[in-house]
Order: structure tokens, then C-alpha cells, then sequence
């Protein structure tokens, strides 16, 4: 029987550390909105997403660049 409740207790303390980081995640948002002057200032904060890869990869220079059996293009 303990260990049924000590699983509960687990389940529930995992569950409140979830909600508690989406919490904190919220209320970083909502102090940077309200600490930056405008809104392109407060875009610049903000983590930008990776830039996707160049359509142009860079000219093979040796054998080692050239693709592998698997990797034809």
C-alpha cells in the first residue's frame, strides 16, 4: 500500500514541476513585455529560430567533401 502512494506522490510532485515551469515560462513572457519600450524591441529579446540551410552548398575542394554512398544528391 506504501508504495502505491509513494508512485501518487511521485506522479503528482512531476505534474506540479511541469506546471510550475510552463507558470515560470508565462510570467518571463509577460515581464518582457513589460519591460521593453516598444514592440520591436521587445522582438529583439526574444530567441530567433535557426536560419534554414543555403540553397548553394559550398564547391567540394577534395575526395573527403564528396558525399557518401548514402548521401546522393
Amino acid at each position: 500500500m506504501e508504495i502505491v502512494f509513494a508512485v501518487i506522490n511521485v506522479v503528482v510532485i512531476g505534474f506540479l514541476v511541469l506546471q510550475l515551469r510552463e507558470q515560470d515560462k508565462a510570467i518571463k513572457d509577460l515581464t518582457n513585455r513589460l519591460v521593453v519600450r516598444n514592440h520591436s524591441e521587445y522582438l529583439s529579446t526574444r530567441i530567433q529560430p535557426r536560419r534554414p540551410p543555403d540553397d548553394n552548398p559550398p564547391e567540394r575542394l577534395s575526395w573527403y567533401d564528396d558525399p557518401m554512398d548514402g548521401d546522393k544528391e
